[in-house]
């Protein structure tokens, strides 16, 4: 029972801000729904009569209140293939929504994706137009390989379009994928007989993984593949400063081998941990490319438990910025970068 007056009015007044949903400075805290949209507008462009091409869209709930929505379409050229109807999403849930195209006569298609009053509608874009008789094409090359880059740098791509039948060769330049995008020679063109255009395609990754697209060339001609693979850890300026600096110490026991072997040398380091059987922990290995469970190293460093004790020994653990930095360079498969 609380006989002080005093404490028991300060219980009453923290029990009826909590009744009210106020913060601890009595300001109402607000509970709302946010959504967002990853692209405004779709574009599908040019087919051949009766041929599907398929884009997507992601809805995000960014609030702090759960976010409903209804994905429907109306126009008959363009259907849901996936994620359609209605939806609820939790505050940080996101949606992944699809849809097809598929022109049956020769004409320009504009419809909406309609998701729900509380979010944009999001413009469909579509063109049915077949090649006229005795056009014919070269693309070269047919793929684009990035290899692998360094996350938020901007790198480009081409390749060539050629006119190389009797007829004007309809193009229109078009990614689906929001991280390539046509510098220049994108867009809906004729090419003469004989003409060609270059294609520039400007690739600029923000975030770390795999980027695989398709991008369209035009009616009936068959798409070119990009691929990349970001990054946003070196091993060389990222990770092996950290083992320098922590590991390659006397004293210090990494993946079973006292010493500090396991990282000494800053050019054997990498060498002795990609895909390594550890000698303390066998059969697992010391590093497994996108996969932190098995990874040795990274149980090491978090204090697991699984392989033993925290590492680095008798020293204060690493700070979580390079925990993380760790974390990330095995996500995103652990490369001699």
């Amino acid at each position: 029972m609380l006989s002080h007056p005093r404490l028991s009015s300060l219980v009453f007044f923290v029990l009826a801000l909590a009744l009210a949903g106020c913060s601890d400075l009595g300001v109402k805290v607000r509970l709302q729904a946010h959504g967002e949209v990853s692209s405004a507008a779709l574009d599908f462009g040019t087919l051949t009569l009766n041929d599907v091409a398929t884009r997507s869209v992601t809805v995000r709930n960014t609030g702090n209140a759960g976010l409903v929505g209804d994905a429907t379409v109306t126009c008959p050229e363009f259907q849901l293939t996936s994620g359609g109807g209605p939806f609820t999403l939790s505050p940080g849930g996101a949606l992944d929504i699809e849809l097809s195209f598929q022109p049956m006569v020769q004409d320009t298609f504009s419809c909406e994706l309609d998701l729900g009053p509380a979010l944009p509608r999001v413009a469909l874009i579509g063109i049915g137009s077949p090649q006229p008789a005795g056009a014919a094409w070269t693309v070269v090359p047919p793929t684009i390989d990035f290899l692998t880059v360094a996350a938020g740098q901007t790198y480009t791509g081409s390749f060539v379009i050629s006119s190389v039948g009797t007829a004007p060769l309809t193009v229109n330049v078009v990614s689906p994928c929001p991280d390539y995008v046509p510098a220049t020679g994108g867009g809906p063109a004729v090419i003469p007989p004989g003409g060609s255009i270059t294609v520039n395609i400007s690739f600029n990754p923000l975030a770390g993984g795999s980027f695989p697209c398709d991008i369209s060339v035009g009616p009936g001609i068959p798409g070119v593949g990009v691929t990349a693979f970001a990054t946003t850890v070196s091993f060389a300026t990222d990770i092996q400063p950290i083992f320098n600096a922590s590991c390659a110490v006397p004293g210090c026991h990494a993946g079973g081998i006292p010493g500090g072997n396991l990282f000494l040398g800053a050019g054997s380091s990498y060498a002795n941990l990609f895909n390594v059987t550890s000698f303390g922990y066998a059969p697992a290995k010391r590093v497994v490319p996108f996969d932190l469970t098995n990874s040795v190293l990274y149980g090491k460093i978090i204090g697991s438990g699984q392989f033993g004790q925290r590492m680095p020994q008798a020293r204060p653990p690493l700070p979580q910025t390079m925990i993380d930095r760790v974390k990330a360079w095995i996500l995103e498969g652990a490369r001699n970068n």
